[in-house]
Order: C-alpha cells, then structure tokens, then sequence
C-alpha cells in the first residue's frame, strides 16, 4: 500500500465525517507556519513595544498582545505550537489592523470634516504647514484618537508597510492607509 492510497483514504473519510473535516481544517500546514512566523517576525518588536505603551493599549490588551508575540517568537513544530504561532500571528495583525483603521478612520474625518472651505484645503495640504498639534488635537477632540497612537504608527510607518505586504497581502487596504496617513498627517 502506498501512502498516496492511505491519504485518498482518509480524505475520502475526511469529507463524509464533519469532526474530521472540521480537525483537517483548523490544522496549519508548513505554509501557514512559515508565514506566520515571518509576519511575528517583521513585525512582532513594534506590536511589543505598542502593547507597552499605556498611551495605545489597556493594561490588559496589552499584556495579550505581548504574551502572544512572545509565545510567537518561541513557538516549537508540534500541533499545539503551530496553532500557537497560527494565534499569535492572528492577535498581531488584529492588533495592527484595529490600530491603523481606527487612525486612518479619525484621520480622514478630520481632515475632510463636513467638506467646507477649511477641511478640503487642510485635506488638501495647504494647511499642512498649521502644524501636527493642530492636526492632532483636532483628531483627539472630534474622534478621540490619542496622539500617541498617531505617532506611534506614523514613526513605524516603513515597518508597517513592509509587515502589510506580507500580512495583508491579499488585502492592500492596510499599506494604502498606512500610506495615506504617512502622506496626510503631520507628524509631532
């Protein structure tokens, strides 16, 4: 018997069970592996460092966010290891996608406002030269976006854009907002 014919089997089994389809699902491959320690990889030191920034996460979400990268950057070749990696990469790029949305949301709204004179020509750029601070605290006050997590991703800006073209890749909506901002958004 070949091992070609052990698999037909089991797949063969595998699809008429709903236990084993859903087992054979939730079980990383060497592909998810590799790419998810890659993406721990690229961009796990700037989640760690968010995470200890009580400026941009809760106590509590942060030592998530840290515990997880770490179990990520240790993560062995078992089943219960890759799966581990598998949440670890999954908790970072929730992390980075809720961070940078929810700037980029405040950023935009901020910018353009209600369309009048002043929000197009600030969206625009011609009010660029006003300053961060301006820009910053008309963010933090209309949509409650802490300047700390602005800078925070504006200065990581090359980091992210590299951990998007891996992560989200499938997705550029991440490097377009991370780009958008790093264009529109004076920094501090």
């Amino acid at each position: 018997m070949r091992l070609r014919d052990v698999v037909d089997t089991f797949n063969q089994l595998a699809v008429a069970d709903p236990a084993l389809r859903q087992r054979d699902a939730s079980r990383p491959g060497p592909q998810e592996r590799s790419r998810a320690a890659q993406e721990i990889a690229v961009g796990g030191d700037i989640a760690v460092a968010a995470a200890q920034n009580r400026d941009i996460t809760t106590p509590e979400a942060g030592i998530e966010v840290q515990d997880q990268i770490e179990v990520g950057k240790n993560a062995g070749d078992d089943l219960a290891s890759r799966q581990s990696l598998e949440l670890a990469a999954a908790t970072q790029r929730n992390f980075f996608a809720s961070k940078i949305a929810a700037v980029y949301r405040a950023a935009r709204l901020a910018t353009r406002g209600d369309g009048g004179f002043v929000s197009e020509e600030f969206f625009s750029g011609v009010y660029k030269a006003a300053g961060a601070a301006t820009f910053a605290a008309a963010a933090v006050d209309a949509y409650g976006i802490r300047t700390e997590i602005m800078n925070f991703m504006l200065a990581n800006a090359d980091v992210l854009r590299a951990y998007a073209a891996l992560a989200f890749e499938q997705s550029p909506g991440f490097k377009q907002m991370v780009d958008w901002l790093e264009t529109h958004v004076p920094r501090e």
